[in-house]
């Protein structure tokens, strides 16, 4: 796990960037297709937030 995910306070809280990155990822999760969603994500840094088109959906079932 990358350390700049967690606060440096109290080292168990998100930091700025974790909480971007979550949100990054949790934005780009929604959009996908139960087949392709992950139980378990890897960190990266350069993750682009995505684009939802006119056709996409919230993928919940």
């Amino acid at each position: 796990m990358n350390d700049n995910l967690l606060s440096n306070v109290d080292c168990f809280h998100p930091s700025e960037m974790g909480h971007r990155w979550f949100a990054k990822q949790l934005w780009r999760m929604m959009f996908l297709p139960l087949t392709e969603k992950k139980n378990e994500l890897k960190f990266d840094q350069f993750l682009k937030i995505y684009c939802p088109t006119d056709s996409d959906r919230f993928q919940i079932k």
